[in-house]
């Protein structure tokens, strides 16, 4: 394959790919696309509409080298999901042994969470319907949780008890 012409993308396009099962390559990011030659090589289609190719139909060939003029112009959390390429963390409530984790949120297709896992360097949807994201954590506040953690385990206790032995550490609240 020869090398992508980035100066060619549309300013939007995150990722180069190719879509659906006749391979067309296409410039796109997780609301859009945009066929690079052709017929429909001018126009923008969104994901998600009944006729056109949905996220999962894209083939990941490569992401943009630089950041794109318009990739994330919100910055806010909206119904406890984060803003497309926000780093966060993630745990899935359904899995055996559950834990936080760093991703990179991509966003939703067909509703299920697309997640770039920082650890792995892996892109995919999750099958999980039981998941719930949350800022980053500090080293301060990880080593909060698991002392919250151990204490209420260890020795059963209410949380408003776990909270006063804490405090007694300088320990009472997580730093937000």
């Amino acid at each position: 394959m020869n090398e992508i012409d980035w100066s060619e993308a549309p300013a939007w396009a995150t990722s180069f790919g190719f879509a659906g099962t006749s391979k067309v390559p296409v410039w796109y990011n997780l609301k859009q696309y945009q066929p690079v030659s052709g017929v429909q090589a001018n126009l923008v289609f969104s994901f998600g509409e009944r006729v056109n190719w949905s996220l999962c139909d894209i083939e990941l060939i490569e992401y943009r080298p630089t950041k794109p003029d318009e990739h994330n112009d919100s910055t806010e959390w909206v119904d406890g999901l984060p803003p497309v390429g926000e780093e966060c963390e993630i745990i899935f409530h359904d899995d055996d042994h559950p834990s936080w984790f760093e991703i990179e949120f991509c966003g939703m297709a067909k509703g299920k969470p697309v997640i770039h896992d920082l650890q792995l360097d892996k892109t995919y949807v999750s099958d999980s319907k039981n998941y719930e994201f949350r800022p980053t954590q500090t080293p301060e506040q990880r080593m909060w949780e698991e002392l919250f953690r151990l204490v209420t385990e260890n020795y059963d206790l209410p949380e408003n008890v776990t909270n006063a032995i804490l405090s007694k550490y300088n320990l009472t609240e997580k730093e937000k």
